[in-house]
């Protein structure tokens, strides 16, 4: 009879041990959780089998906790000191004498190590297979992809943390953290490990902190004792549902390039890189980065497919080149200049084309001082194309170096932006009609002495991010700046006439620009 009672109790202290008395640790396989993610989480921490079980605590990099029981709580030989420098398992008692993941010769020797070895990864001992412990990286997806809500589950607080994706869910609970012989917090924070050191120092970890107000990335000593989430790769396959790029038809000049972005859903795939390819490299080439080339004269179709599910999206690319007859007009001008058919950044002489800062090469989303190149931020602090020490340093340059003149740039050749004096011999030499050509609105400008004209389109003007005055006015670059530096000579007109200025039209400004070419 009483090895039968004995039997029972030693049954009965087994159980309790294993429901959270005793804290051991749980070797089963805890539930995994499909988030929609690019990993599965566990359905509970390590060290125990109950979602709203706090489990054990680790210190960074070691697989056993220090304690062989919570309750009551009994150190480990060598471990008396609690969770403190002096018990870590990867220095000599501080953290100046590291002896694994360590990036600083001040703080011990080192290794680079930044991502724990799997045979120092607590999850991974303990559980096998593909359990490991999370990432930074994968602490930042679940905050970002799923919605966390403060709650209690099993008479614990902590957060319920559902996918937005899928709707499933799992409970982080507010677990405190281990320092020295006490545990901190219990109840009203969580702190939960990452497997990734902390950039800044080999002494810390980066960890996910909250409390019921917050949720945020972390870093702490590596002697803290905190808990640990397990992850896992084990049957995870977010597949792509769709490809798309940023355009869908470009139209190019010889030799200019542009950049195709794909995007691909889920932001969150297994294998979410594209393979980049041209239907006809000998007109336009493209990288493995979606950097187009135009090459020759013609179309093509650029293709974006995706590595793992094969899907595509597509971009139709015309290059057309100004140096065809058609691209450059003659107008039988006194000068002998010719004058192109249509904008820079356009292939029919309707379109608006793009826009340039004075002395820029290339478009922008921001025209203001603040983004332009050849100041520091204001009109009085010029470094370039300066004639008054009041605007900046001061080189008396008045027209345009090849360098910085954008149609030269992207066109080469002879070709470039005109000067005052031929924008003006252009207004005295042609007739000026307001009209409409391909639905848009601007001047056909015709020859006096041949009868060939041009059209330049009512384009408008950038200025900060907003277009402005489109299809109403036409604001056109020249090469050369004003007596005032800050600004440059350009045209305007409108429907009531044509207009020349020398001030108000600051260089940061982005407008319209008509190569020329002799």
């Amino acid at each position: 009879m009483r090895r039968i009672f004995s039997f029972f109790i030693t049954v009965a202290l087994l159980l309790i041990s294993q429901n959270g008395f005793g804290q051991q640790a749980v070797t089963s396989q805890p539930r995994a959780v499909d988030l929609g993610l690019s990993v599965n989480w566990a359905s509970c921490n390590l060290g125990t089998d109950a979602p709203e079980e706090y489990g054990d605590y680790f210190a960074w990099g070691e697989t056993e906790p220090y304690y062989s029981s919570q309750d009551p709580l009994t150190w480990k030989n060598g471990k008396s000191d609690g969770y403190d420098w002096p018990s870590y398992k990867w220095c000599k008692g501080s953290d100046d004498t590291f002896t694994k993941y360590c990036k600083e010769y001040s703080s011990g020797v080192v290794d680079n190590k930044i991502v724990l070895d799997s045979g120092d990864d607590a999850a991974h001992v303990k559980l096998g297979g593909k359990w490991r412990m999370p990432t930074d990286a994968e602490w930042t997806e679940l905050k970002t992809e799923c919605t966390w809500t403060w709650t209690s589950q099993g008479g614990k607080k902590g957060y319920k943390v559902t996918s937005k994706s899928n709707g499933n869910s799992i409970f982080l609970p507010a677990a405190g953290y281990r320092r020295y012989a006490y545990l901190n917090n219990a109840e009203s924070d969580g702190y939960y490990w990452s497997s990734s050191l902390y950039k800044g120092s080999s002494s810390c970890a980066f960890s996910v902190f909250f409390y019921s107000a917050e949720v945020y990335k972390s870093d702490y000593y590596r002697y803290y004792g905190l808990s640990v989430r397990p992850v896992t790769d084990e049957a995870v396959r977010v597949s792509v549902t769709s490809v798309s790029l940023n355009k869908s038809r470009l139209n190019l000049f010889k030799n200019e390039t542009a950049i195709l972005t794909a995007t691909v859903k889920s932001s969150y795939a297994t294998q979410p890189a594209v393979i980049w390819s041209s239907g006809n490299p000998a007109v336009a080439t493209v990288s493995n980065y979606g950097v187009v080339t135009a090459v020759g004269v013609g179309n093509t179709t650029i293709t974006a497919t995706n590595y793992d599910s094969g899907k595509t999206a597509t971009c139709t690319v015309t290059v057309t080149s100004l140096d065809q007859p058609t691209g450059a007009v003659d107008l039988g001008l006194p000068s002998g200049l010719k004058w192109a058919s249509c904008n820079l950044g356009a292939n029919a002489p309707e379109d608006d084309g793009d826009y340039y800062a004075w002395g820029e090469t290339a478009p922008k989303t921001v025209y203001s001082w603040s983004t332009y190149k050849w100041c520091k931020g204001s009109y009085d602090t010029l470094t370039k194309y300066c004639t008054q020490s009041f605007y900046g340093v001061v080189d008396n340059k008045k027209e345009l170096d090849s360098g910085d003149d954008v149609a030269y740039v992207k066109l080469g050749g002879k070709w470039r932006m005109p000067t005052e004096v031929e924008w003006t011999e252009l207004r005295t030499e042609c007739t000026w009609t307001w009209t409409r050509q391909g639905g848009k609105e601007g001047y056909k400008v015709t020859s006096k002495s041949n009868g060939n004209s041009i059209f330049l389109p009512a384009a408008g003007i950038r200025s900060g991010t907003d277009l402005n005055d489109a299809g109403s006015y036409g604001y056109y670059w020249s090469s050369s700046i004003t007596s005032a530096p800050y600004s440059a000579w350009y045209v305007s007109f409108g429907a009531g006439g044509i207009y020349g200025s020398s001030y108000y039209s600051t260089r940061c400004g982005g407008k319209s620009v008509r190569p020329v070419s002799k």
